[in-house]
């Protein structure tokens, strides 16, 4: 470790290391901020900059009132262009499996309808399927469309279909930008049950917002992920 490396990164480094022999265990609340300051000798604008670091590389997770976690996680998502879930897995060898649940036309909620920028009474279709990752359940996802810019869209199964690739292929729609949301939720007895196989759990809950070059919605998404299975680590990058 270098001498002249900022104190935050050394932090940085001895947390990871912590995780890693077994120190911080999956899932353990880690030490509050005003521990860290103790623990390090740092300013808190210090020892906040370490872990928001940690936060976005996918090593710990926080819980509103409760604190930080480590994040026990399998796979990290970094988002860098537009590909597929079912993609970009396999980049990690892993198989993607799908189960539809529900796919209909609907009044969308209005979170859903603002964010497409819809107006009252217009419909979408609804996409509702849970994920595998290697035959466990990784993400149970809303996904929503505008109903009058995909007709015969129904006529498709997505629980094999790429979702994207129909878009692109059959559609001629150009995913331009993305924007997304990601908080860690408590999860409703149902939707548990379905990635965790008990009545209670913690997901990272996904909310994103896929639009064309000229700013129009294409689709909005509603995921919730498997916390012990998955986390995500956003990269920007800028293309010409």
């Amino acid at each position: 470790m270098s001498a002249d490396q900022p104190i935050y990164l050394k932090i940085e480094e001895d947390i990871k290391k912590r995780i890693k022999d077994g120190t911080y265990k999956a899932n353990q609340k880690l030490p509050t901020e005003r521990e860290f300051i103790e623990m390090y000798h740092v300013s808190r604008m210090t020892a906040r900059q370490a872990i928001n670091n940690l936060v976005g590389q996918g090593y710990i997770y926080r819980i509103k009132g409760r604190g930080a976690f480590v994040h026990k996680s399998n796979i990290v998502q970094k988002n860098r262009s537009f590909l597929s879930f079912r993609e970009s897995m396999k980049e990690y060898g892993i198989e993607i499996t799908s189960e539809i649940l529900n796919f209909k036309e609907v009044l969308p909620p209005d979170l859903i309808r603002l964010n497409l920028k819809l107006d009252v009474g217009q419909k979408t279709y609804c996409l509702s399927r849970i994920r595998y990752a290697d035959g466990e359940p990784i993400v149970v996802e809303d996904i929503y469309l505008p109903a009058d810019r995909y007709p015969g869209l129904m006529n498709y199964d997505f629980s094999k279909d790429s979702l994207y690739g129909v878009m692109e292929r059959d559609y001629d729609i150009f995913m331009y930008c993305v924007e997304e949301t990601v908080t860690a939720v408590n999860l409703k007895e149902d939707m548990s049950l379905l990635l965790y196989g008990k009545s209670k759990g913690i997901a990272l809950r996904l909310l994103d917002v896929v639009s064309d070059q000229n700013g129009i919605p294409l689709k909005c998404g509603d995921c919730f992920f498997n916390n012990e299975k998955y986390s995500y680590y956003k990269i920007n990058i800028q293309t010409e």
